[in-house]
């Protein structure tokens, strides 16, 4: 069977290209689409709570999408009134002297900052001034003719006569109003027959004009509301067919994939929409009302502002702030209401993003900060203002799609909110940036989050795997390796105390609930008669691992010791009978092979028989299959993470106490 071929990156880069540029380039005919799609996953649930009550579709649907553009419609209607009427006191003379006024207040006292303003003021007087004799240069000319001739006055000519005269003898017609009229200025006495023709044109555009130019402006946004309006409509009136349609198209021959992509990308979407609007709908509902109740102008604009805008992640809420906190300051005799708008706005932003936004959502977009902003970025250059706010959701939808196209997985390693790297993966590019802090973070982090066996084993042995098979490929120079083991020595060691000095709060407080309960105190954990020798198969790695998994074995209360790596093999299995061991493990790490603890084992086997031997091979629990247990010795067990060798350690253990017992 052929292998599976792998699609090209190259491909893929002028796939994506493609997409972008005929996403730009389609504008017009996609935007309407897209807003339709996404007020359709608003209008979904009405439409179905609506038909559960036995009303039949179309009038289900019309009357939806009837009443709903009906009151985006009127609150257009009630926007338009009230910017029209704010416009207006704007452009009244008391405000503009207040606003002054105001302005001069706030600036500082300072020698320096009125120099600073002074240069400004004389900066731009400089500019009026030269922006005026540009646009006066015929009459700068002819002062500085008289000024010449004055000189010389001998010669002084009378003031020209300026006659206009039409060089042609047909009549000047309407289509003839844009031809140039020349104008010619003859010296009367003679003294040359120089002439300055000077060529106007007529700029003013007939009424005709100015009403398709209006018109123009007019018709595309009608248009595009038209054709959203049609679309919302049809789409709900025959939703189920068309995603069987859209199923069909995208994902035939991947029929389950395509249905679970799409149902996913609609729960996710519709669930995130209908929520935001909620919110936005509260929010920009609570910015209207107390904006009235302060009493600043257009408080029904800036609550439908701080509605739409608040679908604009993060910087959305302050823009549809800064408005109303500016007509405030424009139009407000004093400082109080200014004042009074900026801490409302600030108390809504604490209310809604710490108490309403937690409780209201169940889970997030997965959608990064980054990704967010990424896609606003890029959403906005694509589709414009309206882009900013389908952002978002073509975000969700993008990284929907990204879970089932492979080719697309590049999307959620910009954009997810879940780290692409796994935190062993992010200990290891830490140690390899010679970064030990970060590494030690992340440990405290995970061993509060679950446990000191589970970062271990999750954590801190893959890494160290990793940093091995770099090292056994030689990609890791010395001094990177040399950190590693450090690093990684140093990380044990401080889990280790950390661990041992909360352990030690734990038993002191059940000391002092014990002493107030009358009852006698035990003074720390029962310790187990059993000794445990944990040896280092080769590498400094292994030795570390052994250290590891001693400390888990002392903090269940056995006597655990570790070898050296550098010792012999005949060291090692002396050091056995010098420590008087009861259980045995064998701590060696990938890319050594599980053959390579052969030679260890059987020097051990054939040195003490019946000694119990763990050889612990620190790969995943999902590899324990491909390892065979030793043939014909119950005494030698294989695991492949530290959670199962110390439960295999604490049966071992108990069968020796229960025969030292019986013995």
């Amino acid at each position: 069977m052929p292998a599976k071929q792998r699609t090209s990156p190259l491909f893929i880069l002028v796939a994506m290209v493609t997409a972008v540029f005929a996403l730009y380039v389609a504008k017009a005919i996609l935007l309407p689409i897209a807003l339709s799609i996404l007020l359709t996953f608003l209008l979904t649930p009405l439409a179905n709570r609506l038909e559960r009550w036995r009303i039949p579709r179309v009038v289900a649907v019309v009357s939806l999408v009837g009443i709903s553009f009906a009151v985006m419609g009127a609150l257009g209607w009630v926007v338009t009134n009230q910017l029209v009427q704010v416009t207006s006191e704007l452009q009244e003379d008391q405000h503009k002297t207040d606003l002054i006024n105001k302005l001069q207040r706030l600036r500082p006292q300072s020698p320096t900052v009125d120099k600073i303003w002074n240069t400004l003021a004389d900066i731009r007087n400089a500019v009026i001034q030269g922006a005026a004799s540009t646009n006066g240069s015929g009459k700068s000319d002819k002062n500085s003719n008289d000024k010449s001739g004055g000189a010389n006055s001998g010669d002084r000519s009378p003031p020209t006569k300026e006659t206009d005269k039409a060089e042609t003898n047909h009549p000047t017609t309407a289509s003839q109003d844009n031809l140039a009229t020349t104008v010619k200025a003859s010296n009367k006495h003679g003294q040359g027959k120089d002439s300055v023709e000077v060529t106007v044109v007529d700029q003013s555009t007939s009424t005709f004009e100015q009403v398709q130019d209006w018109l123009a402006r007019l018709v595309e946004p009608l248009t595009t509301s038209g054709m959203v309006v049609v679309l919302v409509l049809f789409l709900l009136l025959d939703r189920e067919n068309q995603r069987i349609r859209l199923i069909q198209l995208f994902g035939r021959s991947h029929m389950h994939a395509t249905a679970e992509a799409f149902h996913d990308a609609a729960g996710r979407v519709g669930l995130y929409l209908r929520t935001l609007f909620l919110i936005n709908a509260a929010y920009g509902f609570a910015a209207a009302a107390g904006l009235l109740v302060i009493g600043v102008p257009g408080a029904i604009t800036w609550g439908v502002l701080g509605f739409s805008l608040r679908f604009i992640p993060y910087i959305g809420t302050w823009i549809s702030a800064s408005l109303p906190i500016i007509v405030s300051v424009a139009l407000s005799p004093g400082w109080t209401q200014p004042m009074l708008v900026l801490g409302w706005y600030l108390f809504m932003e604490l209310i809604f993003n710490n108490v309403v936004e937690p409780l209201v959502y169940g889970s997030t977009t997965g959608v990064s900060t980054v990704g967010v902003m990424l896609s606003a970025i890029f959403w906005t250059w694509l589709w414009g203002p309206i882009g900013l706010i389908l952002s978002m959701p073509m975000t969700v939808c993008l990284l929907v799609a990204a879970r089932y196209v492979p080719q697309l997985r590049f999307l959620t390693v910009l954009l997810a909110e879940q780290s692409p790297a796994s935190p062993a993966e992010r200990t290891y590019q830490r140690l390899l940036a010679f970064d030990y802090h970060e590494p030690i973070k992340l440990a405290h982090k995970q061993v509060k989050e679950s446990s000191l066996a589970a970062y271990y084993d999750n954590v801190l042995v893959p890494a160290l795997t990793l940093a091995e098979n770099d090292r056994h490929l030689d990609v890791l120079n010395e001094e990177q390796s040399t950190f590693i083991i450090e690093a990684t020595a140093d990380i044990v060691d401080e889990l280790g105390e950390a661990t041992n000095r909360s352990l030690a709060k734990t038993e002191a407080r059940e000391t002092q609930v014990a002493a107030a309960a009358g009852a006698e105190p035990v003074n720390g954990p029962i310790t187990s008669p059993t000794r445990i020798l944990c040896i280092p198969l080769r590498d400094e790695a292994d030795e570390i691992a052994a250290r590891m998994l001693a400390q888990l074995l002392m903090l269940e209360g056995y006597q655990a010791s570790t070898g050296a790596a550098k010792s012999l093999t005949s060291e090692l299995v002396d050091h056995v009978a010098d420590t008087d061991s009861d259980v045995v493990v064998i701590s060696a790490l990938p890319p050594l092979q599980p053959r390579d603890t052969r030679l260890l084992w059987r020097r051990l086997r054939h040195q003490y028989p019946h000694l119990p031997i763990v050889v612990g091979f620190w790969t995943a629990a999902e590899q324990k299959e491909s390892l065979a247990e030793p043939v014909e010795d119950a005494e030698s067990r294989v695991v492949t993470n530290f959670a199962e060798a110390i439960t295999i350690v604490r049966a071992m253990a108990g069968r020796i106490e229960v025969a030292a017992k019986t013995a």
